[in-house]
């Protein structure tokens, strides 16, 4: 099992509930500094897979980047065949559902 492990409260929740799992983080450019450094705080161990570039690629005020996860989910299949990805019940976002 690898969980994409993103900094965030869902994510962080789901890596002490599934026991610190083996973990990636994407590291696609835009946005990423922080959250890159709150991971590694966390799970030091992680996977930083730098293969996708998806600067310039958000959309509107919220930075919104279409089929992120999905792409995420497809290039975590490399590190395990079970991939893990948390959110949270009320986040209504396309590609997550």
């Amino acid at each position: 099992m690898i969980l994409c492990l993103s900094g965030g409260l869902d994510s962080v929740i789901a890596y002490y509930y599934l026991g610190k799992p083996k973990t990636i983080f994407f590291d696609y450019g835009d946005y990423t500094k922080v959250e890159k450094e709150r991971v590694l705080e966390i799970a030091p161990d992680t996977i930083i897979d730098k293969s996708l570039n998806l600067a310039g690629k958000s959309q509107g005020k919220t930075a919104y980047i279409p089929n992120r996860n999905l792409m995420f989910a497809a290039l975590a299949c490399r590190y395990d065949n079970t991939i893990v990805m948390a959110g949270i019940k009320d986040d209504v976002v396309p590609d997550k559902n």
